[in-house]
């Protein structure tokens, strides 16, 4: 039996191995995601939404898409490892 979860686990490439469409759409929704948690964390931030420059929103931005990537790398993981049995222990 974990032969046969091992051999349908290599299959799992992850975000990388989707069609370009897909990936497109994907990238926008990311994209979007990371630009409303951009917006709240300025929101949020003891400093004026008027003095960030836009050199600062763009790595603000950059950063929240890298964040959303990595929350989706490792829920993608956990979810393989709930199918597993292990999963409560992470």
């Amino acid at each position: 039996m974990i032969k046969k979860v091992f051999s349908s686990l290599r299959g799992f490439q992850g975000i990388d191995s989707l069609p370009i469409e897909v990936r497109e759409k994907l990238d926008e929704h990311i994209r979007q995601k990371a630009v409303d948690r951009a917006e709240e964390k300025m929101l949020l931030s003891s400093k004026d939404k008027e003095l960030f420059t836009d050199d600062d929103k763009q790595k603000l931005i950059a950063h929240c898409e890298s964040e959303i990537y990595q929350e989706y790398k490792s829920g993608g993981m956990k979810l393989v490892l709930a199918a597993l049995g292990i999963g409560y222990f992470v």
